[in-house]
Formats: structure tokens, sequence, C-alpha cells
């Protein structure tokens, strides 16, 4: 068999999935860092597809002036879903001041040198051009696609730095999962650059890899979430505490301490105002104890209806106290 025909196939099936959970996070996600996800996955969509054009068009002397923009258009693609994936992996993760739009305007500007770069080399030919037989050649700045693709995916390494500064489990795991978005990358765009000009691309197959792990985490994240307040759920308070405790029956050094809290006369505010508003106040009362509870290195979870518990790893009566009064200053 043709290996075109098999490239061209594997980057179909990898195309269908990818539009899979396109829609499946159109129709289920909200808010900035599914729109940073969903551009992602639609910009890996269309490299995939123009990666079957250009399997199409290489070698046929008669594309070329179709050839030029196409490539043009494709290669500069990979510097808008490394600058979006950058978006996805800042707005996941602690970092405030990298939020601001200064900021994500400044990181905006290698993608638009690349774009510049490679429709300049449509009359240049400085990152690549297309021989008189129809073939892909690489230019004298032909590695300033993959350095760009590699600087952006490569600072989604920042997120280790936010796994340090959380105690939660789920969190922790989310960023290892966006750091590690960097390996297939580097493994793959490697192999890209060892193979011969004009041999088939490899970076989608990376790309594909890393947004299923990503999909797959969320999902996992989800069992161990309550979906109103997204604090850990009582799944995840008893296998936290099941966890404690069996470090503790190995461990005489290790101690914890659990703290109940619920909101005095809350079916009272339902009745009054109704379960929406209810609804508002337990994300609102969530959202403060998280906020403590991250500050301390504490565990925070909903139990059932009003009722919340924090976990910390000591039994100091003045850490423990610390923490509820740092609760009842943000009430």
């Amino acid at each position: 068999m043709d290996y075109r025909v098999i490239f061209i196939e594997s980057l179909s099936i990898c195309a269908l999935f990818l539009i899979a959970l396109l829609l499946f996070h159109y129709n289920y996600s909200q808010g900035k860092l599914a729109r940073s996800l969903i551009t992602v996955y639609s910009l890996t969509i269309v490299t995939c597809i123009l990666d079957i054009v250009w399997i199409l068009l290489n070698g046929n002397p008669e594309s070329i002036s179709l050839h030029y923009p196409m490539m043009a258009l494709y290669l500069s693609t990979f510097g808008y879903i490394g600058y979006f994936w950058l978006n996805y992996c800042i707005d996941s993760a602690p970092f405030v001041k990298l939020k601001q739009k200064w900021v994500k305007a400044v990181l905006l500007i290698p993608a638009v040198i690349l774009t510049v770069v490679m429709f300049i080399s449509i009359s240049t030919g400085i990152a690549f051009f297309v021989d008189d037989e129809g073939f892909y050649v690489r230019g004298p700045l032909y590695l300033i696609q993959t350095t760009i693709l590699f600087y952006y995916l490569g600072a989604s390494v920042l997120c280790l730095f936010a796994r340090k500064n959380t105690y939660y489990a789920t969190k922790k795991h989310k960023y290892i999962v966006l750091a590690s978005a960097f390996i297939p990358m580097v493994v793959l765009g490697t192999v890209q650059l060892i193979l011969p000009p004009g041999a088939l691309t490899t970076l989608q197959y990376a790309l594909f890899f890393t947004l299923m792990l990503v999909f797959v985490n969320s999902q996992n994240g989800k069992i161990t979430r309550d979906s109103l307040t997204k604090l850990a759920n009582r799944y995840s308070l008893d296998n936290n505490l099941d966890a404690r405790i069996s470090r503790a029956q190995r461990d005489s050094a290790f101690c914890f301490s659990v703290i109940l809290a619920d909101l005095d006369d809350f079916k009272r505010v339902n009745d009054t105002y109704g379960h929406m508003e209810g609804d508002l106040l337990l994300k609102r009362m969530a959202a403060l104890i998280s906020k403590s509870a991250e500050e301390r290195g504490a565990y925070a979870a909903r139990m059932s209806g009003d009722e919340f518990v924090m976990i910390i790893d000591t039994d100091v009566p003045e850490d423990i106290s610390a923490l509820c009064a740092s609760v009842d200053r943000e009430i």
C-alpha cells in the first residue's frame, strides 16, 4: 500500500476524533478555558486537513501555484496552536500576572512573526520553497516553525510551578498533564526534523496525543469534582480520608485534622429566595473556603448539601484555628 494512503487515513481518523471532541466541548464547556481549548482543537483539525491536501499536492508540478499559499497557511497555523495552548495553560493555573491582556498580546508576537515569515517565503524562499517538480523544500529559516511551536509548548512547563503551590491531587495531576505536553512534541518534532525535506509531518500526531490526554484528564477530574461548587466531592473526600488514615497507621509521625462546617439556616434561604439563590450562595461559600484552604495547604470538599469539610495535615491547635479564622475573615 502507498504510504501516502496510510498517512491520509490516519490523519482523517485524527481529524474525526478531534471534531468529536470539539463538538463535545462546544456543547458542554464554557468560559475562557473552553474557548482556548476549542480554538486549539479547531486549528489542529485545520492542520490535519491541510496536511492531507499537502500530501496530495507534493510532487505535482501542475499545482505549484496552489502549493505555495497552502504551505504558508499550514506552517503558520502551528504558531497559533502553540499560542492558544499556552493561553489555556495560563488560564488553568494561578498565574495572575500572565493573565493580563497586554502580556497575552506580547505572547502573540512570535506567532505573528511566523506568519509573516511563511508568507514572505512565497516570494523569497526564506523558510521554504517548491521546486520545479512540485516538491516542498526547506529554506534557510525552516527551523523557525518548530522553534516557535517548541517555545509556546515549552512554556507550559510553568504549570509545574503551579503544581507546587496547590494541595489538590486533581489539580496537581492536571498541571502535570499540561506540562508534559512538551514531551510528545519534542520527540515527534525531532523526528520531523530528522526526516528529509518533503517527508510527511509528525506534529499532528503529537498534538492529537496531547489533546487526548487533556480530554481524558478533564473527564477523570469530573468524577472527583462537585459539579455545582467545583470543590472535591464526597467520592474524593472518602478516598482522601482513607489515604490519610492508611498513612497515619503506617507512620506514627503523620497526623491530620478534619474541620466540619455547615451553613446556618440554609433551608430558609432556599424557602425564601428560591433554590437558584441557594445554589449561588453555596458556590460563593465554596469559593471562599477553597481560597482559605489553598492558602494554608489544606484540602476542601463538599460533603453534602450545605456541609463542607477541610482537612489539614497538622494537629497543632494554632494552625487549625488559623485556618478557621481565615475562613471567617473571608466570609
